[in-house]
C-alpha cells in the first residue's frame, strides 16, 4: 500500500515545486495549530475554511473573533498577549499564497527565537531538572512503565 505522504512527494518530485517555501507554509499551518489547537483540514468549516489558513486569516482580522480562537489551554494575559499576536502574524505571513511573499525560514526561527527572548514565562512548574540526561529520563519512563504496567499509563 502506498502511503499519501509518499505519492505527494512523489508528485512533488516529478512537477519540481518542492521548495523551501512549501516547508515555511507547512511550518505556518503548524503554528496555526499551535494557537488554535484546530487542526488543519477541518470539513466542519465552511467549504471556503475548510483549511487552517483561510479560517485563520478570516478570524484574525477581527480581534473578538481571534480571541475566541485561542486555545483555551493558553492562558492568555498582558504578559503573553502580544507574543501570540506576533506568532498569528508570522503564521499568516508564512502561509502566504505566493511563494514569493513567504518569508525564508531563518527569518521565522530568527522571529521566534527573539519572541522566546522577550518572553519568560513568571511561573515555571518543571518537574525535571534541566540537567537530567536523556539516558536518565529513558530509566525512569521505563521504571514508571513497568510499575504501571496493569494499567498502561506512564507519567513522567
Amino acid at each position: 500500500m502506498l502511503l499519501l505522504s509518499n505519492s505527494l512527494n512523489f508528485v512533488s518530485a516529478l512537477i519540481g515545486r518542492v521548495t523551501t517555501k512549501a516547508d515555511v507554509y507547512s511550518f505556518g499551518v503548524i503554528l496555526m495549530e499551535l494557537v488554535t489547537s484546530k487542526e488543519a483540514l477541518d470539513k466542519k468549516r465552511s467549504d471556503a475554511e475548510h483549511h487552517i489558513p483561510s479560517w485563520f486569516k478570516r478570524v484574525c482580522i477581527d480581534k473578538n473573533s481571534f480571541r475566541e480562537a485561542i486555545d483555551e489551554t493558553i492562558e492568555v494575559n498582558e504578559e503573553n498577549r502580544n507574543i501570540i499576536d506576533d506568532v498569528a502574524r508570522l503564521a499568516i505571513h508564512c502561509c502566504a499564497k505566493e511563494l514569493t511573499q513567504r518569508p525564508e525560514m531563518r527569518y521565522v526561527v530568527s522571529t521566534l527565537t527573539s519572541l522566546c527572548d522577550t518572553w519568560k514565562p513568571s511561573e515555571i512548574v518543571d518537574n525535571d531538572r534541566e540537567d537530567t540526561s536523556v539516558l536518565e529520563l529513558v530509566k525512569r519512563w521505563k521504571e514508571q512503565e513497568m510499575e504501571g504496567s496493569s494499567s498502561g499509563i506512564i507519567v513522567v
